[in-house]
């Protein structure tokens, strides 16, 4: 039910106390502030040395996640099958409402508008003026996560075995078939291709059209996967089991 701060070196600073279940996530902001959201409902502004600000409250189930805005406000997502804007002080804004089930995440896209995903299979785009745009349906099961490319398509993943791609207007292109369980994550690589990872002990690679690469086996169910700055690829487990793949165009 609490954040703490460190210093550099570890050593304890202070316990920001105020949520009553457990704190799911958190923000440093640019301001120098924090935002904590919980499974109380609620997401928390904090200053710098982690002084309680406000509470903001709204959501009806618990908090899920949040970003920052650039113009200072904030976004936020719940299993209450809603978003919600807020403004830089905690003050509620407007409800983004159309999920018919708990939302799994969302993107501030460049050009103001938003994208949501979530456990009733779709995603949405949302106006900058919060007003929804289109649903973008082909997925059979939950929505866990989408990447906006640098194109401005998009691609998503599902518990449903595959990826998707759409269009800047949310428009269906491809469906990415191969996994054989739920899709975990992916991520873009820098010459347009894409790395899919899957509990089915799998990465799979696709071309920038969505065609198939080859497929990369792991003896465990992968969780994490990062590009690191030489072009390794460093894809991992819970138990701290861990792959190293370089890859070559």
């Amino acid at each position: 039910k609490t954040l703490r701060l460190w210093t550099h070196d570890g050593l304890p600073l202070a316990s920001l106390d105020g949520h009553s279940y457990g704190v799911s996530g958190a923000l440093a902001l640019p301001d120098g502030r924090f935002l904590s959201w919980s499974y109380d409902k609620t997401l928390r502004l904090w200053t710098h040395d982690g002084s309680p600000i406000s509470a903001l409250a709204g959501h009806s189930s618990s908090v899920d996640g949040a970003l920052a805005l650039p113009d200072g406000r904030f976004l936020s997502w719940s299993r209450d099958h809603t978003l919600r804007l807020w403004a830089h002080d905690g003050s509620s804004i407007t409800i983004l409402e159309g999920h018919s089930g708990a939302v799994y995440g969302a993107l501030a896209l460049p050009d103001g508008r938003f994208l949501s995903w979530s456990q009733d299979h779709t995603l949405r785009l949302w106006a900058a003026d919060r007003k929804p745009i289109t649903i973008l349906e082909g997925h059979s099961g939950a929505v866990y996560g989408a990447l906006a490319l640098p194109d401005g398509r998009f691609l998503s993943w599902s518990r449903d075995h595959t990826l998707r791609l759409w269009s800047a207007d949310g428009d269906p292109i491809t469906a990415l078939k191969g996994h054989s369980d739920w899709v975990r994550s992916a991520l873009s690589l820098p010459d347009g291709r894409f790395l899919s990872w899957s509990r089915d002990n799998t990465l799979r690679l696709w071309s920038a059209d969505g065609d198939p690469l080859p497929t990369f086996y792991a003896d465990f169910p992968i969780t994490c996967c990062i590009l690191s700055q030489d072009g390794v690829i460093v894809a991992g487990e819970e138990q701290g089991r861990v792959l190293f793949l370089r890859l070559v165009e």
